[in-house]
């Protein structure tokens, strides 16, 4: 069992530590963003196939996120929101959503969430961006349904 290895062995205590990390990510948004990225993903695929002539060449490619995002630029244009000011970008935020999930997903303490939250959070200016917060699963399921929604109206640019 884990907890009879000595205390003293450095290597042991800092695998215990990620571990404890890992495990209470759980309670915060982090499973949030993790599970809204595989929907985002889900979504953008899906109406980017319907709007496709031959949608397995797209498939075959296995785009990473980031490129398909890239696809998805191209085939609807931008989607500009200003209901909060300054007109920000729907694509921007999904992929400030695409960086705070790798962060989340390949490191055990990842940096610079604030930043990436308050990308993400445009719709939610008056929440703290952190990700251990309470309100963190709110703020994050107020993105991830605008952005569902924002997703679903999705149109090839200039088709009528």
């Amino acid at each position: 069992m884990v907890d009879d290895i000595p205390a003293h062995a450095a290597a042991y205590v800092q695998i215990r530590t990620a571990l404890h990390k890992i495990e209470t990510r759980t309670q915060d948004g982090t499973l949030l963003v993790l599970k809204g990225h595989l929907v985002l993903e889900e979504l953008i695929r899906a109406k980017l196939d319907a709007t496709l002539q031959d949608p397995a060449q797209l498939r075959k490619s296995h785009l990473t996120f980031l490129n398909l995002l890239c696809v998805a630029r191209a085939v609807f244009g931008d989607v500009k929101d200003d209901s909060h000011g300054e007109p920000k970008s729907m694509w921007d935020v999904v992929e400030a959503w695409n960086t705070l999930r790798n962060r989340l997903a390949h490191r055990i303490e990842p940096t610079d969430t604030k930043q990436l939250l308050g990308r993400i959070v445009y719709w939610v200016p008056d929440w703290k961006h952190e990700l251990e917060t309470e309100d963190a699963q709110n703020a994050l399921s107020v993105v991830i349904g605008i952005l569902i929604a924002r997703l679903g109206e999705l149109e090839v640019a200039g088709a009528k």
